[in-house]
């Protein structure tokens, strides 16, 4: 295969690391999910006891050193030696192990080792205590690699293609099935990495120029060959979407007809993130005022776009949750939870550049007058809240995944292969709400909420809920939903 795409023959030895690679990251991915720790199957414990005394203790939740626990430390170790000593081996076998191990979380570090970050519990700042923990997360670095490399070999093997038919060699052809395969796990490498890089604030490894034409990963493409676009080009995804759907889809529908639709999402949401790191870029580099609100209009002509096509059926995924499917409930959860981080980070976004008056002064005074950034804000955060609530494990049979592995059939959340996402999405919502609630009154050092922020405290307990049951497999989101549940505590209606 090798000499087909134009790339060196590995050795027996490069062969036996290659290997050895692809085995521990895949053995460090699903190890997340070891099953044999009491953690694995807990359920997540009331915030106040009977008598209205506290009740949740973060020290009763903390991992101990059981044997989950020992197999994820020395299988993650396992992966990064491996890919470490495959660094400079020229293979996609190489870049797909990255990619798994980028989705990987590690674990959290000794107790002894990690800062003591409980929020009001220690006068910290709630939100900048979550801050401190989410930026331990060293994952992207790999998916960073990954996306590099595969660019890298991508490149190489259009060159020699080229090449040969330059030469009419028919012999080293890169045939349709070879191509399709690369072109397919180059746009997963760039999926990911535009994901990581607006989540992190960081650089696109791949620029607009250089990553193929987005519009052809749209579900209803025929194969073919990718072409160089410009920043433009990715709205070819809109466009298709409007070709071919004149409105939203509503429940109830065929299991095809959602999948399709569920397929067809997805890189409308890829675009609004990448439309975030476009928005992120500019507002680092300080660019004109009317570049910035050219992408700030063209970011929410994304947002207005999945409003109009998708968010109905996704409403009604959440509204008719019990009733679908196992494989859709776990798709559309995964795929949604994606898609509200990326409004969350938007609106960021947008206050930034109003705050700090990097726009034009007439569309920033629109802005404010209409609460654009806040609608965004307020409908995003319900909906991740009622995301939570319909996908987090039950106490009864209802909402389990058939035919799941048992890791994972107590609730769609638990199928999300990249927890970083999720971590981010309900800690954004329930930081938001928290900040929400009102004050009427302090008893025994807790402060009593109005009626009215009732619905603000269920709905942040639910995000809280979410983040406790990922972090059955993650350290981050267990000590996350320790911050968020100790902050909540301060609360009382």
């Amino acid at each position: 295969m090798a000499h087909v795409l134009g790339l060196k023959k590995l050795s027996a030895a490069e062969e036996v690391k290659v290997s050895n690679a692809l085995k521990s990251a895949v053995m460090a991915f699903t190890s997340q999910w070891a099953q044999s720790s009491q953690r694995s199957s807990a359920r997540w414990p009331d915030l106040y006891g009977p008598d209205g005394s506290r009740f949740f203790d973060p020290s009763d939740l903390d991992m101990g050193a059981d044997f989950d626990r020992t197999l994820q430390i020395s299988f993650w170790h396992q992966a990064r030696r491996s890919l470490d000593e495959c660094s400079d081996i020229e293979s996609f076998r190489v870049a797909f192990a990255e990619i798994i191990f980028g989705l990987t979380q590690k674990y959290a570090d000794k107790p002894e080792e990690q800062p003591d970050l409980l929020g009001p519990e220690k006068g910290i700042d709630t939100s900048d205590a979550v801050d401190e923990i989410l930026r331990g997360d060293s994952q992207p670095t790999w998916v960073e690699r990954a996306t590099r490399r595969l660019h890298v070999l991508r490149r190489r093997v259009e060159l020699f293609d080229r090449r040969s038919r330059n030469k009419k060699d028919r012999a080293s052809f890169c045939n349709a099935e070879n191509r399709r395969t690369i072109d397919l796990l180059f746009w997963l490498a760039v999926m990911f990495d535009t994901i990581s890089a607006a989540m992190t604030e960081r650089p696109l490894t791949v620029s607009d120029e250089d990553s193929g034409d987005p519009a052809l990963s749209h579900p209803s493409n025929p194969p073919n060959a990718l072409t160089s676009n410009t920043i433009k080009g990715w709205n070819r995804i809109l466009t298709k979407d409007q070709q071919t759907k004149i409105t939203s889809m509503r429940w109830p529908l065929t299991h095809e007809i959602i999948s399709q639709e569920l397929a067809d999402a997805v890189p409308v949401k890829v675009l609004l993130y990448r439309k975030a790191t476009r928005l992120q870029t500019l507002i680092l580099q300080d660019s004109e005022p009317t570049k910035i609100e050219e992408t700030i209009e063209d970011t929410l002509m994304v947002y207005r776009h999945w409003n109009l096509l998708y968010h109905p059926l996704f409403s009604d995924c959440i509204e008719n949750h019990l009733y679908l499917p196992a494989r859709i409930q776990s798709w559309y959860v995964c795929l949604l939870g994606h898609w509200l981080l990326a409004t969350l980070l938007i609106v960021n976004l947008i206050r930034c550049v109003d705050q700090q008056g990097l726009g034009l002064e007439g569309q920033k005074r629109r802005r404010t007058e209409m609460g654009q950034a806040h609608g965004i804000l307020k409908a995003s955060v319900r909906m991740i809240s009622d995301l939570a609530r319909a996908s987090i494990p039950r106490d009864d049979e209802q909402g389990q995944l058939d035919n799941f592995h048992d890791a994972v059939n107590e609730g769609a959340l638990l199928t999300e292969p990249w927890t970083m996402i999720l971590i981010r999405t309900f800690s954004g919502a329930a930081i938001t709400l928290l900040e929400e609630m009102r004050p009427r009154g302090v008893e025994h050092g807790v402060s009593i909420l109005y009626v009215d922020d009732r619905d603000n405290y269920a709905r942040c307990e639910d995000c809280v809920k979410a983040l406790w049951y990922l972090g059955r497999k993650s350290d981050m989101a267990r000590h996350v939903a320790n911050v968020l549940a100790t902050s909540l505590q301060h609360w009382k209606l």
